[in-house]
């Protein structure tokens, strides 16, 4: 029989901060059903650092040199990024967990929102 597992979200603003993303890190490592929905992560020369979850899986707009979003996933969680709901300041990925044998679908995304930007928001 399989023991019902919660979805373990968290929602952060990063601030660029390399030890606010190694407590990050820190914490993912200790859920194996997590999924952390993140604005301003740490990047250096244009990739997402310090967030290395085994297994895992970042997910952001790896067309942009300064991606201002991402969703990381622990090695637990299955997940696809929506390409047609990525961009440097949006990402969406769908996620499949099993709760009680039974799969279930959510759409999670997470957006940064500039408050001095003169484009519309995504």
């Amino acid at each position: 029989m399989m023991v019902p597992v919660n979805l373990d979200v968290t929602q952060i603003n990063l601030q660029h901060c390399k030890e606010a993303s190694g407590v990050l890190n820190h914490l993912l490592h200790k859920k194996p059903y997590s999924v952390a929905l993140i604005q301003e992560p740490w990047i250096y020369r244009g990739i997402i650092r310090g967030l290395n979850i085994r297994g895992g899986n970042i997910f952001y707009d790896t067309t942009s040199n300064i991606p201002r979003t991402c969703i990381v996933t622990t090695g637990a969680v299955k997940a696809q990024r929506l390409v047609r709901f990525t961009s440097h300041d949006l990402i969406a990925v769908l996620v499949t967990h099993r709760v009680g044998g039974i799969a279930k679908t959510i759409v999670l995304a997470t957006a940064y929102l500039p408050y001095d930007s003169s484009d519309q928001p995504p």
